[in-house]
């Protein structure tokens, strides 16, 4: 749901110009920490996003949307420059 919320906001935030897909997200052990990783197409492209977030204490909702924020970085750096 949190990684949904935050797709929709980044394609409102575009004004239409990008159309995402949140197609997975998942957490891990990584070492001492808890990560979520969360993987994204942009409709219309070939490729995959991924991104990732250290879940801050154990709040995972910060951490999703960490994660697919991470994805969409440097695709929005490009498409909204």
């Amino acid at each position: 749901m949190i990684g949904e919320a935050t797709i929709r906001a980044v394609e409102s935030l575009s004004d239409g110009r990008l159309k995402l897909d949140l197609t997975a997200v998942a957490t891990t052990n990584m070492g001492a920490n808890r990560i979520a990783i969360a993987q994204v197409v942009a409709v219309g492209t070939e490729g995959r996003l991924v991104g990732s977030a250290v879940m801050p204490e154990n709040d995972p909702d910060e951490a999703t949307a960490r994660a697919v924020l991470d994805a969409v970085n440097r695709h929005l750096e490009q498409h909204l420059s």
